[in-house]
């Protein structure tokens, strides 16, 4: 069974022993005793069920600040009492919170917040695809855009198959906005110390995240 804890606030969020019609769904639970939990926009409303933005946590118990920190601390909480766990999540109808991903690893296009975690879960779907890493990508229309790192499979070498696969299976399972628009397909990833995706080096790999890609909304290699 999944949940949400954090040194800041404990166990907040978890899955009840009861709940079995949810275990293994992917759902972080319900708040816990003595904890009240919400999903905001970047001004700090309630954002309607299913729908993207950070995870808030309040409740008895929870720590008073950072020491000797006051600025962290203030930045720490919104009005209320709410603490801003740094996470991204939603909040579905039937009142189950999902956890997907950190505030950075965030898109942010056209108003519509857009995790990379989720939208890297349904890559990795894909047989061509070993891995997946999804980064933002400034953009003059929409603020940015979603740019997609495919790491292809050994067996796989027609990148433009690739991407039309990845597309086609993508279709079905996220929501139009989220399909990335850019794609570039890679034999292998740069790694941090403990194997992670180490995508600062993919940013600063080149100027314009957008060169050598294939861009799907223009149909073309750029």
């Amino acid at each position: 069974r999944q949940g949400f804890s954090m040194t800041e606030v404990g166990c907040a969020l978890s899955v009840p022993f009861d709940a079995d019609h949810v275990t293994g769904s992917g759902t972080v639970g319900v708040p816990v005793a003595f904890r009240e939990a919400r999903i905001c926009d970047n001004d700090g409303n309630i954002v309607n069920d299913n729908e993207v933005g950070e995870i808030c946590i309040r409740g008895s118990g929870l720590f008073r600040g950072y020491y000797n920190n006051p600025d962290a601390t203030e930045k720490a909480f919104r009005p209320g009492g709410w603490f801003r766990t740094g996470d991204i999540g939603k909040r579905d109808q039937n009142g189950w919170f999902w956890y997907l991903g950190r505030v950075k690893d965030m898109v942010r296009r056209s108003g519509e917040n857009i995790s990379a975690v989720e939208v890297e879960q349904v890559l990795r779907g894909v047989d061509c695809v070993i891995e997946a890493a999804v980064l933002p990508v400034s953009d003059e229309l929409r603020g940015e855009e979603v740019k997609a790192y495919l790491r292809r499979a050994p067996q796989f070498t027609n990148d433009l198959a690739i991407i039309s696969a990845v597309v086609n299976y993508c279709e079905s399972r996220l929501a139009p906005f989220k399909i990335p628009r850019y794609f570039e397909c890679i034999d292998e990833f740069p790694r941090t110390p403990s194997n992670k995706i180490k995508k600062s080096d993919l940013i600063k790999a080149k100027p314009d995240l957008r060169v050598g890609v294939w861009d799907r909304v223009e149909e073309k290699w750029l």
